[in-house]
């Protein structure tokens, strides 16, 4: 519930930004809700490249795919993975 209320606080105050800057340089006639929606993407994606969890998950998943290779790279090194069952 905190991270969502933190969330919330950050994307009303980015699109609070985006909109002042958007009226100083003259767009004027984009929508604010699709606004607050581009800017809340690109804010949880600014999280995710930057957030502690996204750097365990990607290397939880680079060590598993590595010990995937290394358990497959030892059965083709077998001897008796070359026999043809029929």
């Amino acid at each position: 519930m905190g991270l969502f209320l933190i969330l919330l606080y950050a994307i009303s105050w980015r699109d609070d930004q985006v909109q002042i800057i958007y009226q100083e340089i003259g767009f004027k006639s984009f929508s604010s809700s699709l606004l607050l929606i581009w800017e809340s993407l690109k804010y949880l994606l600014d999280l995710a490249l930057y957030g502690w969890w996204f750097w365990m998950v990607l290397v939880s998943l680079l060590l598993s795919l590595i010990s995937t290779m290394i358990k497959f790279g030892f059965q083709k090194l077998s001897p008796n993975s070359n026999q043809n069952i029929t």
